[in-house]
This record gives structure tokens, sequence and C-alpha cells, in this order.
């Protein structure tokens, strides 16, 4: 389910199979491009907009070889 609010950040909210008890897991993302997750377990991950810039890159090298 996505949910817009009025400053531009979109919440997603979907089942995590990932999480060891099937549980939900809500992504704030927002307009900056920084990512806010919490799962239904309390676990709150940030990653802001430089860091998933540097993973993403990261990861696109290691595609590469």
């Amino acid at each position: 389910m996505k949910t817009f609010l009025p400053d531009g950040t979109v919440v997603e909210t979907f089942f995590d199979v990932l999480l060891k008890t099937c549980g939900v897991r809500h992504l704030f993302i927002r307009p900056d491009f920084t990512i806010v997750s919490i799962d239904s377990t309390g676990q709150v991950d940030i990653i802001s907009s430089n860091a998933r810039s540097a993973l993403n890159e990261q990861y696109g090298r290691n595609l590469m070889g």
C-alpha cells in the first residue's frame, strides 16, 4: 500500500517475509531521498541520501565485476 503525505513523503507498507516472523514493514521515502524503514519488531533503520547513493554506486560496481 502506498500513502502520499502532503510534504512529498511516500509511505510504502508491505508484508516482509524476510523477518523471522512474517511482519509488516513501513518505508518512509522522503523528497530528499532519505529512507526510514520501520518493521513490526520495532527495528528502525535510517539511510541518508548520501549513504543510499554510495550503496547504489557500490552495488553497481559489484555487478560489473
